[in-house]
């Protein structure tokens, strides 16, 4: 897995841009209690997870 591209985690909740083979995902990392909690969407082509991220980034998903 390698990621692509990331959100400041100054609050906590950060966002990630992952890579895994041709597929591409956004993972949600959430502070929870002394931890985290991890959450990642479904596998999608390269432009789909772009389309994505760009509204993720705009304030428009999630």
């Amino acid at each position: 897995m390698l990621v692509k591209d990331w959100t400041c985690g100054c609050s906590g909740l950060y966002f990630e841009l992952c890579q895994s083979g041709g597929a591409v995902y956004i993972r949600k990392t959430v502070p929870e209690g002394d931890g985290t909690q991890t959450f990642e969407t479904a596998r999608w082509p390269t432009g789909q997870a772009l389309v994505a991220w760009e509204q993720l980034l705009n304030g428009q998903l999630w």
